[in-house]
Parts: C-alpha cells; structure tokens; sequence
C-alpha cells in the first residue's frame, strides 16, 4: 500500500510539478516588483483644467503636484487629511493659501507639520478657488488622493518640482479687445468693427460681433509652428454669411491654416504644406442654429482633425512642416467675412489630445 501510495506522490508531482514551479515562479515576481505592496496604490485625481502630476504621502503630511492650462491664480486652497484641517499650507515652498499668476506652471501644494503613522491609509481632499487667464469668474476646484503613508517626510527639504514644460499656447484672443493677450500681438479692426460689443456676451467676458467687412489683422506670424498645430474657437452664427457661403473665423494667408463654417453648417478645417499640398476636412453640424459652439482643429504631422463641442468629428491625413504667407485674420478670408458672434481664439505649437479638446469645450475656453 505505501508503495501505491508512494508512486501515486511521484506521479502527481511528475506531471503537475512543472505547473506548480511555473506558478511560483511567478508569484515571486509579482511580489518583487511591487504588484501585490499596497504602498504603490497612492491615487489622484483633481477637475479639469487641472492635472494631477503627483501626490506623495508621509509621515509628515502631503505633497500635490499639479499642471495647469490657462490658470491665473488660486486662492483658498485647503487640504483635509481624514477630514482633519491642515494648518500649514505651503504652495510652491511659500506659506500661503494662494499664488497669482500660475498659467501653465506646476505647482506643489503641501500639508506640512503633521503626524502621520507609517502604513497607514489616509484619504486627502483639497478644495480651493481658480481664476482663469481668459476671465474674471472664480471657479470651485476639488482633488483627492488616497494611499498609504510612506515612512519619512516630516524633516526631509521639500523636493524640486519637475522642470517646467514648454510653453506652447502661442495666441490668445479673449473676444473682449483687439489684441493677443498671450504674446503681446496688436491687432487693427477694420470696417468699423468694436471688439467686445455683442450684447450676446459669452463666458464672463463680451463678445465681438463680426459682419461684412468687419474683422480683425494681427498681421504676418508663424506663431513658432512647424508640424504641430491647434485651433480652438467660440462660434455663434448670427445669420447668413455676408455675401458669400463662408463664416470666416479664422485664416493665416491664403489658406493656409484656419477654420471656416458653410452656410450649410459644414465646418471646414484647412491646412496647406510648405509644398502647396492643402487638405480641407469636412465635419458637419448644426452650427447656424444661433446657439454657442465650439470648434477646434489639431495637426499632429501626419492628420487634421476637426471637433465639435468637444467631440472628434472627422479627421484626413496631411504630412509636412505648414505653410506661412500672409497676414493672420479672425473674421476674414479673402472676400470671404463672418455674420456671426466669436469669443475665445486660440491657437497653440502643439498637437493637443482628444480628452485636452473637450477640456477646453468643458472649461469655456
């Protein structure tokens, strides 16, 4: 009988042991790198137009590292750890409960001075008060993180933030004056236009309303682009277009990059090569429905997209550095003008994702 049984151990351990070493094997790696160490489920989450860089929690207190796209200022910033206020507040090295003129920057929010016990889980709720660059209305913000608490921290010097990234938002027109308020470009109105007039104000700022021959010339620029380009505009149509089919929002010379609507409420987004080669896509909605739509266009080197609202509508390959010749124009192309209301231009040297896109519809900007 033990015989049997021995033989029977043999076999089993013959045919499945291979499996069991297979399976050890890798259990063991998984706990090597870290898969089953709950210390590495640290979360973060925050509300557009913020990004959470990074988080850290320790022994003594939190660190947030958070991007930013077109943030002035943030002010009664407050941080709750396990519902408990934080009485030091340090943003960027500074005690402070705010900062001014962050845009596009990162910035390290801290709770400092607080006792916190190793391997412990906490839950840390921030809440404060943005302004955006393109406004003047405050906009409530909260972010929350969740981990475990790491040991160290409490007299370990704060950490360097990463260094800042490049500068890519290149024009910003905020629909209330004729100039970019971003690279300092002056523009000259034409045909008695008054920035800033329409009574149909949008956001917090006003609108301009545009009509035959009214527009606006900022003049020759490249605006530091080669093959990576957005667009981003506030359309509201006030009509038929002025003797023509085009709403002309917005073109850099003769077509060589800018959007346009048809008075069948087709939005065209052009894009010509140094080599002359111009794609148009096509992306069709019921933009002259006399409401507020947002309308954008991204290149990235190889495809033009087109939104709406938000939303990837239809897109068409195109490869090359873009074209410059001639004078940029918000309301103008050729004989072409705009019968329409218009807010919010924007234009950076960089391809931004679809999820940045809706951002932007999302955020009014």
């Amino acid at each position: 009988m033990l015989n049997r049984k021995s033989q029977a151990a043999m076999e089993f351990l013959m045919t499945y042991g291979w499996a069991i070493l297979v399976i050890l094997i890798v259990m063991t790696s998984l706990f090597f790198f870290g898969v089953f160490d709950s210390k590495n489920k640290t979360s973060c989450n925050v509300e557009a137009p913020f990004v959470c860089r990074d988080v850290k929690i320790n022994e003594g207190g939190v660190m947030f590292l958070l991007g930013n796209r077109n943030v002035d200022s943030i002010s009664g910033v407050n941080v709750k750890i396990n519902g408990n206020d934080c009485d030091e507040i340090y943003i960027n090295d500074v005690l402070a409960s705010s900062a001014v003129n962050i845009d596009n920057q990162l910035i390290r929010i801290e709770c400092r001075g607080e006792v916190l016990n190793s391997n412990d889980k906490v839950n840390v709720d921030l809440n404060f008060v943005y302004t955006s660059v393109v406004g003047s209305l405050d906009h409530d913000v909260t972010a929350s993180a969740r981990g475990i608490v790491e040991t160290g921290g409490g007299e370990e010097p704060p950490e360097e933030p990463p260094a800042e990234p490049p500068q890519t938002h290149k024009f910003g027109w905020a629909g209330n004056d004729s100039n970019d308020y971003y690279s300092g470009i002056s523009g000259t109105v034409y045909g008695g236009l008054i920035p800033g007039d329409s009574q149909s104000g949008f956001f917090d700022n006003n609108a301009t309303q545009f009509g035959n021959s009214k527009y606006i010339d900022f003049g020759a620029q490249n605006f530091d682009i080669k093959d990576e380009l957005t667009l981003s505009a506030w359309f509201k149509s006030n009509g038929a277009p002025p003797y023509s089919v085009y709403h002309a929002l917005f073109m850099q010379g003769s077509l060589n990059f800018g959007i346009l609507v048809r008075d069948s409420s087709r939005m065209y987004s052009y894009l010509t090569n140094t080599e002359g080669t111009r794609v148009a896509v096509v992306a069709i909605d019921t933009l002259l429905d006399g409401n507020w739509h947002h309308l954008a266009m991204t290149y990235n080197g190889a495809n033009v997209r087109a939104y709406i609202d938000g939303d990837f509508i239809n897109s068409l390959p195109q490869t090359g550095d873009v074209r410059f010749t001639g004078s940029a124009f918000i309301g103008r192309y050729g004989s072409y003008y705009s019968n329409s209301f218009m807010d919010e231009f924007h234009i950076w040297n960089e391809t931004l994702t679809d999820m940045e896109i809706t951002d932007l519809y999302n955020s009014y900007i």
